[in-house]
């Protein structure tokens, strides 16, 4: 989908920052918009994201110490205990 964007005077420093956080992401600019307007129709809706996007996790997964890696399956065990824990009860 194409979508022609006028950016208000107000808002220009905010999209700079947007650019240049998505330059240094390596992640196209539109990307970073559509994921910044999701996060503010989440809280519009009080809603919370808790599963990150897939190149998150890849990237994380990649650029991970073993450590790191070994730190974040314990979490997710441990989440996964909570909720299996309190579907059972």
């Amino acid at each position: 989908m194409t979508i022609n964007l006028y950016v208000n005077n107000s808002y220009t420093p905010y999209v700079d920052q947007l650019r240049v956080i998505s330059e240094a992401n390596k992640k196209p600019l539109s990307t970073e918009i559509c994921k910044a307007v999701k996060q503010y129709i989440q809280n519009l809706n009080d809603e919370k994201d808790l599963v990150a996007e897939d190149s998150e996790w890849n990237e994380f997964i990649q650029n991970a110490t073993k450590e790191q890696l070994y730190e974040m399956s314990r979490v997710i065990c441990g989440l996964n205990d909570r909720i299996i824990r309190k579907v059972c009860q």
